[in-house]
């Protein structure tokens, strides 16, 4: 289901990205790219496309609530407008009333919070892949990372 889709995953932590990138392989995702903070991620959008954003919220220099709300402002993305679009799942500690509310605010397709369960994470990429066939976008694989 996930052949041909590349996700982004953005954390500060980088025992949480390599689970992330362990977990999004094993599920089929062709390429997976990481970045630290909303900042490197804005970064990695400027070079790629990605099928699916997974993103810390609580994060130094530009936090996850920030980087989406940047995000879904099309002007931010110098190179292709159409990246404001791109599915974001955040992913997070807090249960804080507060940072959910404000996840729903900037549009994200799911809130997940930490520790998270890999069963849990599947069974919501495949509802948001088959929810949202549009987001399929084969990679052009002269563009995939090494």
């Amino acid at each position: 289901m996930f052949e041909g889709l590349r996700v982004l995953v953005v954390d500060d932590q980088k025992i949480i990205q390599d689970m992330l990138v362990s977990l999004l392989l094993k599920l089929g995702f062709d390429a997976v790219d990481t970045a630290n903070d909303g900042s490197q991620a804005l970064q990695a959008l400027d070079k790629n496309r990605y099928d699916l954003i997974l993103c810390d919220i609580m994060m130094k220099d530009i936090n996850g609530i920030e980087f989406v709300r940047t995000l879904r402002q099309s002007a931010n993305l110098r190179f292709d407008a159409s990246k404001s679009s791109t599915p974001v799942m955040l992913i997070s500690g807090s249960s804080d009333p507060s940072h959910i509310r404000a996840a729903k605010e900037v549009g994200v397709q799911g809130y997940i919070l930490k520790p998270f369960n890999p069963a849990e994470i599947k069974k919501r990429l495949h509802k948001l892949f088959s929810r949202r066939p549009e987001t399929r976008v084969p990679e052009v694989k002269e563009y995939r990372a090494s």
